[in-house]
């Protein structure tokens, strides 16, 4: 069996993490199911891209190997000069990990009917996460009493976790609504719209909702009147869920007890003091940074992120991690974004839905922890690998009709094929790495429902203290 085949169903197995935490009856938090289930995929991933054989042999240019020996010397200081190495290291083969996931996924989807059945499982995935909770919502309501909506929730001990996920997954499903090729899918996709609306109102998903608006702004720009269509029912049948939601709210939640702080919607919540925190411990070691996750390590009271990936970058990897990590990352946005802009009207409606999302993401990046969350990290790994593939399968179309010739390469741009035995070493100490880490984290949370990281504690921690915030576990202190 093609692993193509096997990575189609991707999406259900992400969305089957949160319906899994019920399923187990554990002690442990659904933040701390989730962290192992997503070591174990990415485990996973790691495995198959270890035996997997590439259509082609791997090229690189002198200038990335540049690129990624300076981000790997960098990572390397930080994490050894870092408090706690060891913890600092558990983030660091965690990304590589993530990386491991989505070149398992750009090498794995090979044409856009692949690409379209994997948009179709998205689909499949979101309906019925959402109609598991708003069953379980019209449930509470029938049965009388007070009712807390973000308990239904299922799967997700915030609903943020939840929030971060739709801003990947929402432009998805738009996508099938707007331009799958059988009714059937658009319909579905369409329902599924309306469903997530009406939790991503209820949950007052506020970063969510300006990442999806900003990503579509973005899409209309790039795209214009190709793009109308799109808007019209991505934004419209969202719309119309959330404004069921809210008569939902007026007639029944509301009565049961349920308020919504309208005050709280203009509140920073804290998130100025989070990027104060971040600066002044970038002060600390502005150079290099504190290290990887140890933002975790002084205690603020507040979060265990600085819920701005940015910000986080620059604390933990310093001025240099963040010229060095950052940079390319956005490099590299710039130029899927034109990749995706240049897709041929037949695919334009997958490549809006992947720029809305692409965009959404960085948004949402500045103002919540979705870098952070463990189903909102495999979230946005799928996605950069499904940019990856679908960038690449468009410019196969594109290169059968392009008359234009070829530019010439220069020494620091031209690509290079990689020695084999290098890359399969790579591929081995990323599946060894990350295999071990999984099966750590399975015995770990086998022992015990509070599982974290075995150091002296946070800095300026208290005794009393009762905040864990989550991190990589629930307890994100360390």
């Amino acid at each position: 069996m093609r692993k193509g085949r096997v990575l189609l169903g991707l999406p259900l197995v992400l969305w089957g993490i949160p319906l899994l935490y019920p399923a187990l009856q554990t002690g442990s938090t659904a933040h701390d199911v989730a962290r192992v289930c997503q070591l174990v995929i990415i485990a996973a991933a790691a495995i198959g891209l270890l035996l997997s054989t590439p259509n082609r042999p791997a090229q690189v240019s002198l200038r990335n190997v540049v690129r990624w020996s300076a981000i790997v010397l960098l990572v390397t200081v930080s994490s050894l000069l870092a408090a706690h190495p060891v913890v600092a290291v558990h983030e660091v083969v965690m990304w590589a990990g993530l990386l491991g996931l989505m070149a398992l996924l750009s090498q794995g989807l090979r044409s856009a009917d692949e690409i379209c059945i994997f948009l179709r499982f998205v689909v499949v995935g979101t309906a019925a996460h959402a109609i598991l909770v708003l069953l379980i919502l019209a449930l509470a309501i029938a049965g009388g009493g007070n009712v807390y909506p973000w308990e239904a929730l299922v799967g997700f001990d915030n609903p943020r976790f939840l929030n971060h996920a739709q801003t990947v997954v929402l432009p998805l499903v738009a996508a099938v609504a707007t331009h799958d090729a059988r009714p059937l899918w658009r319909r579905w996709a369409v329902v599924t719209l309306v469903l997530s609306g009406m939790i991503l109102f209820i949950t007052l998903g506020r970063a969510t909702i300006l990442a999806l608006l900003l990503g579509l702004l973005t899409a209309l720009v790039c795209f214009r009147g190709n793009a109308a269509a799109y808007a019209r029912r991505s934004a419209g049948f969202t719309l119309l869920g959330m404004g069921l939601m809210w008569l939902v709210y007026l007639h029944w939640l509301q009565p049961a007890g349920h308020s919504i702080d309208v005050q709280g919607l203009s509140s920073a919540h804290f998130r100025d003091y989070l990027l104060a925190c971040a600066f002044k411990l970038w002060q600390t070691s502005p150079w290099v940074g504190v290290g990887p996750m140890h933002f975790s390590h002084w205690y603020n009271g507040e979060a265990a992120h600085p819920h701005n990936i940015y910000a986080q970058v620059l604390a933990e990897y310093g001025a240099i991690g963040a010229v060095l990590i950052l940079g390319p990352a956005l490099q590299w946005m710039g130029r899927m974004l034109g990749s995706l802009r240049a897709a041929i009207p037949a695919h334009a409606g997958i490549a809006i839905g992947l720029m809305v999302a692409l965009v959404g993401v960085a948004v949402d990046g500045a103002f919540s922890g979705n870098f952070v969350m463990p189903v909102s990290q495999l979230w946005i790994a799928v996605l950069i690998g499904l940019c990856m593939a679908t960038a690449r399968i468009f410019a196969q179309g594109v290169a059968i009709t392009s008359a234009r010739p070829p530019l010439l390469a220069s020494p620091w741009t031209r690509a290079r094929v990689l020695p084999t035995f290098l890359i399969f070493a790579l591929k081995a100490t990323l599946a060894i790495a990350i295999s071990v880490m999984a099966i750590k984290a399975l015995v770990t949370c086998a022992v015990t429902s509070s599982p974290q990281f075995d150091t002296s504690g946070p800095v300026a921690g208290r005794p009393d203290v009762d905040n864990t915030n989550p991190r990589f576990w629930t307890h994100g202190w360390f």
